[in-house]
């Protein structure tokens, strides 16, 4: 059997990490909900806190009842760890076709994000022409350094300046400056 998980909706990428949700593996394995609830709090209450607390956190969802109403349920969202924890114990040759599938997708969700952040990063020193010319900026005009760099993430479309390639650093500086 050939289980096929879609990495945009099985695994996501939440604050640079990725996951999966108890609700998702519920799906996948065709089970209730409530019963991969239960089997996730089995485990916490025999694993150690420490390694719960990085691979299982605690959330809520929003589904609609019977009725058309939306209600808030419990549900989890697990790391890679805590999904191969969760799962080790569900059998079958579905099962294990799935757990081929969810590994896979994690792992290509990891190479994604790690291979994103490889390609963007620069270094202090690289960045230290960029760093000048922005302060230079705020101090002329009065802005908090907060809002120059702001200006610099929307006119290049990143998160932050260690993410602007080393090859637009002088581009950033030149509009920092005009």
């Amino acid at each position: 059997m050939n289980a096929i998980i879609n990495v945009q909706d099985f695994v996501q990428v939440k604050n640079s990490q990725t996951i999966t949700t108890s609700e998702f593996i519920a799906q996948a394995f065709n089970k209730r909900h409530d019963n991969v609830l239960q089997s996730i709090d089995n485990l916490l209450a025999d694993i150690d806190p420490a390694f719960a607390a990085q691979n299982f956190r605690e959330t809520e969802i929003s589904t609609q009842n019977n009725l058309g109403f939306t209600v808030k349920n419990r549900a989890y969202e697990l790391t890679k760890d805590g999904f191969m924890l969760l799962v080790m114990g569900f059998t079958g040759k579905a099962a294990l076709a799935i757990k081929i599938a969810y590994i896979q997708a994690f792992n290509k969700m990891a190479e994604m994000l790690s291979g994103f952040h490889l390609q963007a990063q620069t270094t202090p020193d690289e960045r230290k022409p960029l760093r000048d010319a922005v302060f230079a900026l705020a101090a002329q005009y009065g802005l908090a350094y907060s809002t120059a760099y702001k200006m610099v993430h929307q006119r290049f479309n990143v998160e932050s300046i260690d993410m602007l390639p080393a090859e637009q650093i002088p581009a950033a500086v030149a509009y920092v400056h005009h």
